[in-house]
């Protein structure tokens, strides 16, 4: 695990696969920029803007907060058997990692998780390698499934069935290694029990929903998608987001994963992929000026290495 932190993920200053993928990452980034800005530069933003009423600003900033709130507390739930740390400092730890993941190009920002929860927990790299994957995944999953539901034919059905084989895949899978069950079944099933035993699903549902619903809102305001089909949208530019060869901030990749997604549903695309760049760059400006909020210099305490004092005994 070392190893993929070391070289496998995150990459080597100097390695000469990585400064191709970071190449292969502007370079697309570049490309959907451009494409972005001929298909708006003569784009009336003025009378386009001022079909968002002025009460959804306030409204979509504490939505997008909030949903950064969730994901604080999952994070809190995360590592509370190693150390009771305020959910207010998970939030800090949080935003932190959001910001230098918009930051850096091909997500790898990343390694800020592995950085802060080792400052902040004492963990070894290996460990908090292993929570970042777990709770990547986590994230993939729900988003699939909500991708699944909101772009597929039947969609929900499919999701319901899936999540129904699930439970039933758990009831199989050993819950401990003393359990009467040995060979291939047993080593596999155990981890993928722990998996699906692990905390944060239900936390990790409502974040994606909540931020799906501020996404939705600019669709609805913004290109006059149905409510259905604008979380499509913003499933779409999610799943974009997701692309790992991008630039700073997703720009790019983000609007045209909306632009395939308005396309798919059979949308106008071009008030979709001005609203894709609108809500894009109002979130991003919302994480950052959140994140700026929680360095030293604004508030001293935020970054204090100390770990809370109460441990639990898991």
């Amino acid at each position: 695990m070392n190893k993929m932190m070391s070289s496998g993920v995150f990459g080597r200053p100097g390695d000469g696969k990585h400064l191709i993928a970071c190449a292969a990452g502007w370079s697309v980034a570049i490309v959907l920029c451009v494409w972005i800005y001929e298909q708006l530069k003569h784009f009336a933003w003025t009378d386009f803007l001022e079909g968002i009423p002025t009460y959804w600003w306030p409204i979509a900033a504490t939505g997008w907060m909030a949903a950064y709130g969730l994901r604080a507390w999952r994070l809190k739930q995360e590592w509370e058997h190693v150390a009771l740390v305020p959910w207010g400092r998970c939030l800090s730890i949080v935003l932190r990692h959001n910001a230098a993941v918009l930051l850096l190009p091909m997500r790898l920002g990343e390694a800020g998780y592995l950085l802060e929860v080792r400052r902040q927990w004492g963990v070894d790299l290996t460990n908090a390698g292993w929570s970042l994957l777990r709770l990547r995944s986590q994230d993939a999953l729900v988003l699939a499934s909500m991708a699944v539901a909101s772009l597929v034919p039947m969609g929900p059905w499919l999701v319901g069935g899936s999540l129904l084989l699930v439970m039933a895949l758990k009831l199989a899978l050993p819950s401990s290694p003393i359990e009467p069950r040995s060979g291939y079944w047993a080593r596999v099933g155990l981890p993928v029990r722990r998996w699906l035993d692990s905390p944060g699903w239900a936390v990790a549902t409502l974040y994606w929903c909540l931020r799906l619903a501020v996404l939705g809102g600019f669709f609805v305001l913004l290109a006059a998608s149905p409510a259905a089909h604008a979380i499509g949208v913003a499933v779409g530019a999610e799943l974009g987001a997701l692309w790992p060869l991008q630039g700073p901030g997703g720009v790019g990749p983000f609007e045209g994963g909306a632009w395939a997604a308005a396309n798919w549903l059979g949308i106008v695309p071009e008030g979709v992929l001005a609203a894709a760049l609108t809500a894009h760059l109002f979130c991003i400006a919302t994480a950052l000026v959140a994140a700026a909020c929680t360095l030293p210099w604004f508030r001293p305490w935020a970054s204090r290495p100390d770990a809370g004092t109460e441990m639990s005994a898991k």
